[in-house]
């Protein structure tokens, strides 16, 4: 999800985790653990979506935040889960 604003992935696992919980009243833990040896290094780095190109051509801005998206997710989870 592109918003224009930059979120490292440790802090994206922490505020999915944060807003699950808030849904569903349980409490999530994040493990962190090392990188393997065989990781690349190019995949240890943090990265941000540039959405300048895009908002100029097209005209496109981002209709919600980070947390709006993650809260519309567990939403069509939890809907989709009561489905079956």
């Amino acid at each position: 999800m592109a918003t224009g604003k930059s979120v490292n992935v440790i802090d994206a696992f922490h505020l999915v985790a944060l807003r699950v919980a808030s849904a569903t009243g349980n409490r999530v833990d994040i493990k962190q653990v090392p990188w393997p040896d065989s990781t690349d290094p190019i995949d240890r780095r943090d990265y941000a979506a540039n959405i300048d190109s895009i908002s100029v051509v097209l005209d496109w801005r981002p209709l919600m935040d980070l947390e709006g998206g993650i809260d519309c997710m567990i939403d069509n989870i939890r809907k989709s889960n009561n489905k079956n």
